[in-house]
């Protein structure tokens, strides 16, 4: 097995994600992806609830929906990056958490099951600067 990137976080989310329940790995998302949102302040407006509203409904999310919420994350990756370069470290936080929240999205809307969770827990864990929070939703998920 190689190494991913979710090994680095604490809470045990690895192994927390590695026993969410087949069944429960896009409803898992879902919630990871919306408590990222809110934690992060990103406005569920617009075609955000929209996407939120079919991923729910398990409706195919349409590539006009994708390209939108790419173009989003990259947006904030962008503000954030000029925030940090100018050095206003608050501003830069903000936005960082932003982006990664929508990347969480981006990433539970791709449907690549445990692997696009594996990716999308990074992105949450980022967005609001806990692991604990996050390892706390993915027990609701696991078998027991």
């Amino acid at each position: 097995m190689t190494a991913h990137r979710i090994d680095a976080l604490g809470s045990g989310v690895a192994g927390l994600v590695a026993r969410v329940e087949p069944g429960q790995l896009s409803r898992a998302g879902l919630m990871l992806t919306v408590t990222a949102l809110d934690a992060a302040a990103v406005a569920t407006d617009g075609v955000i609830t929209a996407v939120l509203t079919d991923w729910r409904a398990n409706r195919p999310i349409g590539p006009t929906h994708r390209l939108s919420i790419g173009s989003m994350r990259a947006r904030l990756d962008g503000l954030a990056f000029s925030a940090g370069h100018a050095g206003r470290t608050v501003e830069y936080r903000a936005e960082f958490g932003r982006a990664r929240a929508v990347a969480a999205l981006e990433f539970g809307i791709a449907g690549r099951g445990r692997d696009g969770l594996r990716e999308l827990v990074c992105e949450a864990s980022a967005a609001t600067g806990s692991t604990v929070l996050v390892a706390s939703v993915l027990r609701d998920h696991i078998e027991r």
